[in-house]
């Protein structure tokens, strides 16, 4: 008789990419704080970017991707090409410009923001997103263009596609400090801000 065949099992060692859950990592354990949780689903880290910028610094999407990737690449943090913005614009959400997994969205510091994508989405976040790549604390506005569920807020000018500083168009933003849905669209009567106002951005890594 041959050896019976191997079944998937999370915390084996061996990366099972293809079975009915598919495993985004497997280190051996199932020690949910380590970056690869009990169900081998992947952490992927996010932060509020220490720069503030203007909302015509950005000029494209993915040049906000850049300036995130060069803050993560300055940390010396692995795979810093792959931090992008969460930023919207007229055609693009800010939510279809991640490989968004399973796992949990976790700050500098180790403070989860969200226990999944689908939780960050569903406005259930554990923590606000506060935490910069240095791991110093920011509060204040973050340019975002984008609802709690991850879509462009409609009609909206966006700063002319973040390419514009005038104080005639305008874009939408949220604060940083806060664990409802004003995390990345804020309730206040002078929303959207002129495009010269100084804000942060938020940054995801996508695996």
């Amino acid at each position: 008789m041959g050896a019976p065949e191997s079944q998937s099992r999370c915390g084996n060692g061996i990366l099972e990419a293809f079975g009915p859950v598919p495993e985004e990592c497997d280190d051996g354990n199932l020690d949910p704080e380590d970056g690869c949780g009990e169900t081998c689903a992947l952490d992927r880290r996010v932060f509020v970017t220490s720069s503030l910028y203007t909302g015509g610094d950005f000029k494209t999407l993915k040049t906000a991707d850049a300036m995130c990737a060069n803050l993560a690449d300055d940390q010396g943090w692995p795979d810093g090409l792959k931090y992008r913005a969460w930023l919207s614009n007229s055609t693009t959400d800010a939510r279809d410009r991640f490989v968004r997994g399973r796992g949990r969205l976790v700050m500098v510091n180790g403070l989860v923001l969200a226990a999944s994508w689908s939780a960050l989405l569903a406005g259930q976040l554990k923590n606000p997103l506060e935490v910069t790549e240095k791991s110093e604390t920011y509060h204040g506005g973050v340019w975002t263009g984008t609802r709690a569920d991850g879509t462009a807020v409609p009609n909206a000018e966006h700063c002319e596609e973040w390419a514009t500083e005038s104080v005639l168009p305008r874009g939408y933003y949220g604060y940083s400090d806060r664990a409802t849905k004003e995390w990345t669209f804020a309730e206040d009567s002078d929303q959207p801000s002129p495009c010269n106002s100084d804000y942060a951005i938020y940054c995801f890594q996508s695996l």
